[in-house]
């Protein structure tokens, strides 16, 4: 198994904080969200099974490509308190995506990040 990581954000947290407090350090689940009615590539970020956020969705098809191969898993390590950095993004948790698979699919992972890190969009 691969490994690669990458900082970004829990978004939603403003749907979810009724249910949810984060903690600096913990470990969530990354699943797919193949049946989601706004974003068939939407990735969920879960706590116990429950949804407390998502993938932003200019990483969501990437991650959930990702994902759909066996074998592939990902996780968000909180990295941070709550922040709201305004564009209409809600409240959003910092974390620290942590990815692990076949080699082939975490260098090609790698390769999409760095390019949405060069222009930006992460």
């Amino acid at each position: 198994m691969e490994f690669t990581e990458f900082n970004s954000y829990i978004r939603g947290y403003h749907a979810y904080q009724e249910l949810w407090t984060p903690v600096v350090g913990e470990n969530l689940l990354l699943r797919r969200e193949p049946n989601n009615s706004v974003d068939p590539s939407a990735v969920a970020v879960l706590k116990e099974d429950q949804t407390v956020g998502h993938v932003p969705y200019n990483i969501s098809a990437v991650l959930s490509h990702f994902l759909r191969r066996e074998g592939n898993q990902g996780f968000a390590e909180v990295t941070g308190n709550k922040v709201n950095r305004g564009a209409g993004y809600g409240l959003e948790i910092p974390c620290n995506y942590k990815l692990y698979g076949q080699k082939l699919y975490i260098e090609r992972l790698k390769e999409i990040v760095q390019s949405l890190q060069e222009k930006g969009l992460l």
